[in-house]
């Protein structure tokens, strides 16, 4: 979860209208006008970290399997969320929304009812912390 800020003073519609363009936002989260790289999980060359993906299909793996026996939600990867009442769209790692949910190629809007953060050695606290606050309000 160790991140890079890659531009400033984004309005939040510019930053939605590139989050599904893989050129541009789409491995980005926004605070508050900043668009900061979710870059921690990849290599140099942005391939995915062996452990952080594998520990992210096994999570999804096994919540799909209970929400597949229990319907009472949806589990998504790396899903851009539109967190109510502020101007950040955050992306964890999992999320699970309960009830029914529209499968889209859209953000969601809201927050989701359980959130799942792979944290990596070169994660800071203080991001982690940051990050849990934010849900939570």
């Amino acid at each position: 979860m160790a991140t890079a800020q890659i531009a400033t003073n984004v309005s939040l519609d510019e930053f939605l209208d590139g989050i599904n363009d893989k050129e541009r936002y789409a491995r980005c989260e926004y605070w508050d006008g900043e668009v900061i790289l979710k870059d921690a999980d990849f290599d140099d060359d942005m391939s995915p970290v062996k452990t952080h993906s594998f520990v992210q299909v096994q999570l999804s793996i096994q919540l799909g399997i209970y929400l597949k026996a229990n319907p009472v939600g949806t589990v998504f990867t790396e899903l851009h969320c539109i967190l109510p009442g502020t101007r950040r769209v955050l992306v964890p790692d999992l999320a699970v929304v309960l009830g029914s949910v529209e499968i889209d190629d859209g953000p969601l809007r809201g927050a989701p009812d359980l959130v799942i953060e792979i944290l990596s050695p070169s994660d800071r606290a203080s991001m982690a912390s940051r990050k849990v606050t934010t849900y939570l309000d």
